[in-house]
């Protein structure tokens, strides 16, 4: 069941995530993009929503995941921004997935 779903995807504006927020809209779904910038909505996708986040805070993450039915969880460092900082790949892509799926299961 995708029609009238709230779905917070991060790394919505991704070459995956965008197409996967595009076919989700054209379901009926109702997509919230997350980003660390405050974005207006791209224009190949108007009808979604946007939220900034902050992946320090706890509270923002939260925020985020209030009111949405899933987590699609996509946002990332590629395999160039790991080689050339694995430290921040292992924050970037460790640190922060676990955050936004403790914030995920607070918000129910």
């Amino acid at each position: 069941m995708v029609a009238g779903m709230k779905l917070l995807l991060t790394g919505g504006r991704g070459y995956i995530g965008g197409r996967l927020a595009q076919s989700l809209s054209g379901q009926g779904a109702v997509p919230r993009l997350a980003s660390r910038r405050h974005e207006s909505p791209p224009d190949w996708l108007p009808v979604a929503e946007t939220v900034k986040v902050d992946w320090d805070s706890m509270g923002s993450l939260k925020d985020a995941c209030v009111g949405q039915e899933a987590v699609v969880h996509l946002a990332g460092l590629n395999a160039q921004g790991c080689a050339a900082d694995p430290v921040n790949a292992l924050m970037a892509n460790g640190v922060y997935t676990a955050r936004l799926l403790e914030a995920a299961i607070a918000q129910g």
